[in-house]
C-alpha cells in the first residue's frame, strides 16, 4: 500500500509527499533494526547471566578441591623432606610417623577440575558472551595452566610406578583395612638399606611436590580472581 502511494505521489509530482513517505519508510526500517538489536542484546544478557551462575557454581567447587589438593601437596612436601633428612643422617626409624611419611611419598596429586561451561563456550565460539575481558582472560589462564602442567602428573605417575617396581625397601600391605597414602598401617616393614638406595627418588619427589604446591597455589589464586570478577558482574 505504501509503495502504491509513493508511486501515485511520483506521478502527481507531489515531491513533498514522496520525501515524507520515504522518511517514514527509512524510519520504520530503522526502528525495526533497533528493536531486533535490543532483543538480541537482551537475549545475550540473559544467556550471560546463566553462564556466570554456572561458572560460579563450578569454580566454587573447583576452589574447594584446590584447597584440599594444595594442603595434601604441602603435607607430602613435609613428609618427603622428613624422609630425606632420615636418609642423610643415617637414622633408621620404624615409627608410625616414618611409615606415614614413606607412604605419603607414593601419593599422587590430582589434576584440577576444569569448567564444563568454559569448554562449551570455547567449542561453540561463545566466549564473547562474557563481556568482562578480565574474566575471559582469567578463565583462559586457568585452563592453559592445567594444559601446560600436565607433565607434572604424567611424570609423577611414571616415577611412582618405577619406584614400586624396584626394591624400594618398603613392604606395602595391599590388604590393609584402610589402604591409603595417609595410613601408616599400609606399610608393614621397612628395609632401610633399600630406602637409602632410593634417595634420588625421594629428592625428585620433593621437587615434584614443591612444583605441585606452587601449581595448586597459582590455580587457587586464579580461581579466587574468577569468583571475584563474577561477583562484580552480578552487582
Amino acid at each position: 500500500m505504501l509503495l502504491r502511494r509513493i508511486t501515485q505521489h511520483v506521478r502527481d509530482q507531489n515531491w513533498f509527499a514522496v520525501v515524507l513517505d520515504f522518511i517514514i519508510v527509512v524510519f520504520g526500517v530503522f526502528i525495526g533494526f533497533q528493536v531486533n538489536n535490543w532483543n538480541n542484546v537482551r537475549q545475550d544478557n540473559l544467556r550471560e547471566t546463566v553462564i556466570l551462575n554456572q561458572l560460579k557454581d563450578e569454580f566454587t567447587a573447583i576452589k574447594d578441591q584446590l584447597d584440599d589438593e594444595r594442603e595434601l601437596a604441602h603435607e607430602r612436601l613435609a613428609a618427603t623432606k622428613y624422609v630425606v633428612e632420615l636418609i642423610d643422617t643415617n637414622t633408621q626409624s620404624y615409627s608410625a610417623k616414618t611409615k606415614q611419611a614413606l607412604i605419603r611419598n607414593m601419593g599422587l596429586g590430582r589434576v584440577p577440575s576444569t569448567s564444563a561451561t568454559y569448554r562449551q563456550l570455547v567449542a561453540n565460539g561463545d566466549m564473547p558472551l562474557i563481556r568482562n575481558v578480565e574474566l575471559r582472560r582469567a578463565l583462559i589462564s586457568y585452563h592453559d595452566n592445567i594444559d601446560k602442567n600436565a607433565f607434572l602428573f604424567e611424570r609423577t605417575l611414571e616415577s611412582v610406578s618405577e619406584f614400586l617396581s624396584t626394591d624400594s625397601g618398603i613392604i606395602v600391605n595391599v590388604n590393609a583395612e584402610r589402604f591409603s597414602d595417609t595410613n601408616p598401617d599400609t606399610i608393614t616393614a621397612i628395609n632401610w638399606e633399600g630406602v637409602q638406595a632410593q634417595r634420588p627418588y625421594f629428592v625428585n619427589t620433593f621437587i615434584f611436590n614443591n612444583l605441585f604446591f606452587r601449581f595448586y597455589s597459582e590455580e587457587l589464586r586464579i580461581s579466587d580472581t574468577i569468583l571475584e570478577l563474577i561477583d562484580e558482574e552480578a552487582r
